[in-house]
């Protein structure tokens, strides 16, 4: 997940935009004075070049970002990427600084998660070694009435139909019917993962059909995400909606 999220967001930002204007028989030298493609093509001793490590798409973005985490050359990609100006565009000198925040979140993102990778392992670990042997027979009998006492605890059901009363609460039991419903919830999910993989195929290049489609999709999207919040506002109320953190 932590790798399609900013594999995603490395496409949106970086995709089609790290190509440079390089010499043919030195492919990591870039030749100053080119402005764009075009000029980069009429040079006989030129070639525009995209840099081994890009975010064009989620694949080539995610080998980038595996690359930034086990090796510690990956400086070079983050410079590659301040440098960006637009597509088909020649990268000038830190033309974009302001991306730093993308690196920055990742690492923090990917070190918290190992630490708590670790501290998961070594609490697993100690959970195993749990010094039953140490109590009394008194001391084992509670620790047992309380996890008996606790498996008791009545679960939360969710936000409650609403009762019929007036005929506005009619329709609120109505709409709480249908998003209560679980083809409609499956409906739901069905966007979401649609909607994901939207965004995971977006790539550089792409001709003009594939961009309208993605457009139109996202659109589709944007609708059902939107009628979904209408329904369940109407439903549960503005209140009731807020409290439930999965919304």
């Amino acid at each position: 997940i932590l790798f399609a999220v900013f594999g995603i967001i490395g496409v949106e930002y970086f995709g089609g935009r790290l190509y440079r204007c390089v010499y043919a028989d030195r492919i990591y030298d870039q030749i100053p004075g080119v402005a764009n493609r075009t000029d980069c093509e009429l040079r006989e001793d030129a070639v525009w070049k995209n840099p081994p490590w890009n975010f064009d798409n989620i694949f080539s973005a995610a080998a980038a970002l595996y690359y930034m985490c086990i090796n510690s050359g990956w400086q070079a990609i983050m410079e590659s990427t301040l440098d960006i100006t637009d597509v088909d565009l020649t990268p000038s000198l830190n033309n974009s600084e302001g991306f730093w925040w993308y690196y920055a979140f990742f690492h923090i993102t990917f070190s918290l998660f190992l630490l708590n990778l670790f501290i998961g392992v070594l609490s697993s670990a100690f959970s195993t070694q749990s010094g039953s042997n140490l109590l009394t027979v008194h001391q084992r009998r509670w620790i047992r009435i309380l996890a008996m006492l606790k498996s008791f605890q009545p679960a939360d059901t969710g936000i409650d139909r609403p009762e019929v009363g007036v005929r506005l609460w009619k329709y609120r039991q109505k709409m709480w019917d249908l998003v209560e419903n679980e083809l409609v919830e499956l409906g739901w999910s069905a966007v979401i993962v649609f909607n994901v993989s939207l965004l995971m195929m977006d790539h550089y290049p792409a001709d003009d059909a594939w961009v309208s489609f993605l457009d139109i999709a996202n659109l589709f999207c944007l609708f059902a995400f939107t009628l979904e919040l209408l329904l369940k506002v109407g439903a549960y109320s503005l209140f009731g909606y807020l409290q439930t953190g999965w919304h």
